[in-house]
């Protein structure tokens, strides 16, 4: 799993996941309020890691499962609890029924898997206790 902020707001990202001029999907987006929307399916690969490498493995798009969580990523906008909880949920889920050779089960933050991007990124913040 690679998670990702979206940098915007839910309805800009399910337009433009939902458009295939873009270029970019992500398999699951994390709405505010908790609710999950699939974008892709799960045996489908979904173009959200761009060049990626981490741990020796590349090209996360082919074996990860992308999630998106609906936050600006400026290292103010906060986590809702009910976000937070329907993501814990979500990778929890993910964990236990990815099949393990096409992904590995622990949960990856973009930063870690792109090599085209710099290490920190302005709303960076360090990985959540409850993941």
């Amino acid at each position: 799993m690679v998670l990702h902020a979206t940098a915007g707001g839910l309805s800009g990202t399910l337009a433009w996941f939902g458009n295939p001029a873009s270029g970019v999907s992500s398999h699951y987006v994390v709405a505010r309020d908790g609710d999950v929307w699939q974008m892709v399916k799960e045996g489908k690969v979904a173009h959200h890691a761009g060049a990626s490498e981490y741990l020796g493995r590349r090209n996360f798009n082919d074996f990860s499962i992308g999630v998106e969580i609906v936050n600006l990523n400026d290292g103010v906008d906060p986590y809702p609890a009910l976000q937070v909880e329907s993501m814990v949920r979500l990778v929890g889920y993910l964990s236990r029924t990815q099949d393990p050779t096409r992904m590995d089960r622990h949960p990856r933050r973009h930063l870690n898997a792109r090599q085209d991007r710099p290490t920190r990124l302005p709303g960076h913040r360090p990985d959540r206790p409850h993941l």
